[in-house]
């Protein structure tokens, strides 16, 4: 046993040497490799001599002496029988080695003749990847990586990335440790192969690598975000994305990627803000501004949508899927035209594009091109999941066409695999009834309506049908199921026809009247007062009807039909007085009854009468549109909005083709403040009715809204329609003042005081606008007038007292505002507005109560918090006013001057950190604004550092040459550094943009005085003590002018 041990030892010890032969042998080949990919294998030392080019190198031969004694001492285990199993599986795993060193040098060979051969691939991210590693550094490697991190590669570039990952594959096998670039490439070979996770540890470790040597870098976290997005781990790939971005936040493709899953999460104004940055880094970049296209469409911006489609398309116009967006939303805009243009574009660059030929069809068949439509239509193919609405749409054009056998075989078609579409069996019933085949149209029909009995025109095409097979009894009933569905003009045009076709009113009449001449009872006279109505012959009707009533007096069917007349007469109240009754004696009328005393009430502008009429025909009829619509108009005029919306909407379900519904369901989203919903709806409306008041309304919301283009188009389409109505007129007025087109503005309301002479608000835009034209007393009599008309009218107080403080007339100004305030104490704008007169008056205290007062009111309006700083400012009241300007800024951080005057307070009280913080975020804000730099200097100038202020004077100086103050400070500045010079200089530019600056004239006495010019300095003395007598009390204690005590003249001019 002991010899059988000792054997066994000898022979694992011949195995070990053979192993580590085959180690040796497998990190030559390996080298060879590493070196055919251009990079030298770990350790090896530079060779003294230029090597010839990687892809030249041939590999070098297998050294296998030493492996052959390895197999030697394995096939001398064999004999043995001990040993055998050893022997064998160091066999195996030779074997292996071999196979495996002969395939990743093979694949290395390869790859260098791939990349040796083509000379497209040396400029390719490929060959970036193999510099990469030869170099062990990476960043072309990144490059590449985040050149094609988003993108699918090309499937030639695919070969070439699992070659690479091969050759990275074998450095780890090898053990050598791979650099961060290394790592980037394993990570992008294994995303391409669809292998997310394996890439995601990859990922991850060059990050590590990189955090490693402290030079954190944005592509790791970018394949991170990558590959944790295609995982579905989105919020974890968000995070990732922001890291990337962080680091690198110029680069618009990690900032694409993170719009896109954004838009994933749907958050899309997040989404809009990446896309928005991607756009401005590379703004020729078609895929960018496409998906920034389609987020702005999303988001309800239609025309931002349409512009920067149109940019992408410029850009790039070879993209389809971009030109049939751009086509949907020009059709969804109504431009059909162009959106067919934009459609035609799509299919011809794709001619595949099923969609977009679907789309194109609808268009063409739209405007009224069937055979184009029909071609576009064919070329959606068999076995296409769009097949099936082509051929339906196919149908019904050529039922448009008259081609109704084409027609037939089409929808047929469509039949067979679309059986439960209602729409589909009615369309195959008019062409089958085209056709002249009315039992097979019946089954049709009735086809639909086992999918969806409650059809209202599936109901009336049956009453069709039944009428001209002659089954006119059961016509009567089919058109009265679609008028308890929803009633419709074209249902109750049918009814019309066969009642007229069964009734024959013309013989009905004398027949009629023979019935009554042998038994004069009130039936016969209800009969004859309906044929005579429906003769056209309402005066004898109502003759009838009466003779009806005197037989029985409370017959609700005799008292409803006389209303009915009475009511086409414009007889009111006579009507509503028969309905009353009618009511009174029998509480179950008909809906139409209550559905018309509803109308009347409405009309005489009584809601809650009318209100509960409507109510008791919607019990009757659930299904009648017009009683509907009715409730809604009598719950709006009692102001109950939600209700209103409710019944509206339940009349455009029962009837979306009638405008009036859409109308004032315009109106109760008007009232709810759903503006952007109640514009919609007043399209539906004027492309239903183009006659109907929506115009009106709707110029007189988009005005409103500020969207004042649009308005303007909407009120010149009104006025044409409707030219005496004021309102209309002065909206007009109103919009082109806003628009500062004041001749236009002026002749609109002009004409709106011709249409309605007392339209107090016309005439006040009037008085505004002659106010801004410098004709004070014109406008001044105009608000006058207004004011004389309504005394408790605040705003034109307001205007009235405005207009005072321009006219320098401060006493009468503060009585008008007081005015304004007395008529609307709750007016903040009038309180702000008397804040400003106390101000200018130097009133401080008043001025700081009326602005509490506005702030009261109006909490959140920061010019209310940056004016009461001013005034807090002026009582000495520092710190308040500091917190005062902080206010103001924080609600409007546009706001620059408070945050550059807050700054200057916090000069003043020793703050300098946050002072030199506030100006420096009043430049971030405004940087063209020239008293942000103004005020800069100011706080610099505070606190001792003068060299460093001026610079910002300069600045200030160069955007606004005409501040007086900035000039002041800079002399300030330059005396302060001892250049009287230019100090002389500045005071004197500050004269000449405003010659009553009493501190130009002040400072430079001051100087002509250190300059010893006594004459000069006396001179300016003087003047700034007239301007400003404060300045007397400065020059008795100016060390300025120490050198002029006791002197006779300096001391009569200080008194």
């Amino acid at each position: 046993m002991r010899k059988w041990c000792i054997f066994a030892l000898i022979l694992l010890l011949c195995a070990a040497w053979g192993g580590g032969s085959a180690r040796s042998c497998l990190a030559q080949s390996g080298g060879a490799a590493l070196a055919a990919a251009g990079q030298p294998p770990a350790g090896a030392a530079s060779a003294a001599a230029p090597s010839p080019p990687w892809y030249q190198r041939p590999l070098p031969p297998l050294n296998l002496s030493r492996w052959t004694l390895g197999l030697f001492a394995a096939a001398l285990a064999l004999l043995a029988g001990a040993g055998a199993g050893c022997a064998y599986l160091l066999y195996r795993s030779g074997r292996r080695a071999l196979r495996r060193i002969g395939r990743v040098a093979r694949n290395a060979a390869v790859l260098a003749d791939q990349a040796a051969s083509r000379a497209a691939l040396i400029e390719s991210p490929l060959a970036a990847l193999i510099r990469a590693l030869r170099q062990r550094t990476g960043p072309e490697l990144q490059a590449a990586v985040a050149d094609r991190l988003s993108e699918p590669a090309p499937p030639e570039l695919q070969a070439h990335y699992a070659s690479l990952g091969q050759t990275i594959e074998l450095l780890e096998w090898l053990g050598a440790e791979l650099t961060m670039a290394e790592c980037l490439g394993r990570g992008l070979d294994l995303y391409y192969r669809n292998q997310p996770a394996r890439a995601l540890a990859y990922f991850e470790k060059a990050r590590r690598k990189a955090e490693q040597v402290k030079k954190p870098h944005c592509l790791p976290w970018h394949g991170m975000g990558m590959c944790l997005a295609r995982l579905g781990r989105r919020p974890e790939a968000l995070a990732a994305l922001e890291e990337a971005v962080k680091l690198s936040g110029s680069d618009a493709l990690v900032w694409a990627d993170h719009g896109s899953l954004l838009a994933q999460m749907e958050r899309l104004p997040e989404a809009l803000a990446s896309y928005d940055r991607a756009a401005a880094l590379a703004p020729s970049e078609g895929a960018v501004l496409r998906e920034r296209g389609r987020i702005l469409a999303l988001l309800g911006r239609d025309q931002d949508a349409l512009a920067v489609y149109e940019q992408s398309l410029s850009l790039a116009p070879g993209q389809p899927e971009l030109w049939h967006a751009r086509s949907r939303l020009l059709n969804r805009l109504g431009r059909t035209a162009d959106a067919l243009a934009a459609c035609e574009q799509a299919t011809s660059r794709r001619p595949d594009y099923s969609e977009a030929w679907l789309d194109q069809g609808r268009m063409l068949r739209k405007l009224k091109r069937p055979g184009e439509a029909l071609a576009a239509l064919d070329r959606v193919p068999p076995g296409d999941p769009l097949r099936g609405k082509a051929l339906f749409l196919k149908g019904l054009l050529l039922a448009d066409l008259a081609r109704f056998d084409e027609a037939l075989l089409a929808l047929d078609r469509v039949v067979e695999t679309e059986p439960g579409s209602t729409g589909l069996w009615l369309a195959r019933a008019g062409v089958l009834r085209a056709l002249n085949d009315g039992p097979a149209a019946l089954r049709a029909v009735e086809r639909a309506l086992e999918i969806q009995p409650g059809a209202s025109g599936a109901w009336q095409i049956r009453g069709e049908i039944l009428a001209d097979l002659g089954r006119d009894g059961e016509a009567l009933l089919a058109f009265d199921r679609a008028l308890a569905i929803a009633p419709s003009a074209s249902v109750r045009q049918a009814q019309i026809r066969l009642l007229l076709k069964l009734e024959r009113y013309q013989e009905a009449l004398p027949l009629v009247e023979q019935a009554l001449a042998a038994d004069p009872q009130a039936e016969f006279w209800k009969q004859k007062g309906v044929v005579l109505d429906q003769l056209g012959q309402p005066d004898a009707a109502l003759t009838a009807f009466d003779r009806a009533l005197e037989l029985e007096p409370d017959s609700p069917e005799a008292l409803c039909l006389k209303g009915f007349i009475l009511a086409e007469l414009q007889r009111e109240d006579e009507a509503l007085a028969l309905f009353d009754r009618a009511a009174a004696a029998a509480p179950d009328l008909p809906p139409l009854v209550w559905e018309t005393m509803g109308r009347l009430h409405l009309e005489r502008n009584q809601p809650e009468p009318a209100q509960k009429a409507l109510e008791r025909a919607v019990q009757l009829t659930p299904d009648s549109a017009e009683a509907w619509t009715g409730l809604g108009k009598a719950l709006l005029h009692t102001g109950r909005r939600a209700e209103a919306l409710a019944a509206l909407d339940r009349a455009l379900r029962l009837q979306p083709g009638a405008a009036e519904p859409w109308l004032w369901k315009a109106l109760a989203l008007i009232g709810l403040e759903r503006f952007e919903e109640a514009l919609v709806a007043l399209n539906q409306a004027v492309e239903i009715d183009p006659h109907c008041r929506a115009w009106h309304i709707k110029g007189m919301l988009l005005a409103d809204l500020n969207r004042n283009d649009e308005a303007i188009a909407a009120l010149d389409k009104a006025s044409e329609l409707d030219p005496r109505n004021g309102e209309i007129w002065f909206y007009k007025g109103k919009t082109l003042y806003e628009l500062e087109c004041d001749d236009e503005a002026l002749a609109a309301l002009e004409a709106a005081l011709r249409c309605d002479p007392d339209s107090q608000e016309a005439r006040f835009y009037l008085g505004i606008i002659l106010q801004e034209r410098g004709l004070l007393d014109q406008a001044g009599a105009a608000f006058a007038q207004v004011l004389e008309n309504d005394p408790g009218f605040s705003k034109g107080w307001l205007f009235q007292s405005n207009l005072l403080r321009v006219m320098q007339r401060p006493a009468e100004a503060l009585a008008a505002i007081d005015r304004a305030i007395g008529a609307d104490p709750a007016n903040s704008l009038a309180w702000y507005f008397k804040g400003i007169l106390h101000y200018e008056l130097r009133d401080f205290r008043a001025a700081l109560n009326a602005f509490e007062n506005a702030i009261a009111l109006g909490p959140e309006v920061g010019q209310f918090w940056f004016y009461k700083a001013l005034v807090l400012g002026g009582l000495g009241l520092k710190e308040e006013a500091v917190a005062a300007y902080a206010r103001a800024h924080d609600l409007e951080p546009g706001l620059v001057e408070a945050w550059a005057l807050k700054g200057c307070l916090l000069a003043e009280l020793g703050r300098a950190a946050e002072a030199l913080a506030a100006c420096d975020r009043a430049l971030e804000i405004g940087t063209e604004s020239a008293r942000a730099w103004f005020y800069k200097g100011y706080v610099l100038c505070r606190l001792d550092r003068a060299a460093e202020a001026i610079f910002y004077i300069e600045k200030s100086l160069q955007l606004d040459p005409d501040d007086a103050e900035a000039w002041n400070l800079r002399g300030l500045i330059h005396q302060q550094l001892g250049r009287i010079d230019k100090a002389l200089h500045s005071y004197y530019q500050a004269l000449e943009v405003d010659p009553d600056s009493d501190e130009a004239h002040y400072h430079l006495a001051r100087c002509w005085a250190l300059q010893g010019n006594k004459a000069k300095s006396l001179e300016h003395l003087k003047a700034a003590i007239r301007l400003n007598p404060a300045n007397l009390e400065l020059a008795r204690s100016d060390p300025d002018f120490e050198a002029y005590r006791g002197d006779p003249d300096f001391e009569d001019l200080l008194g």
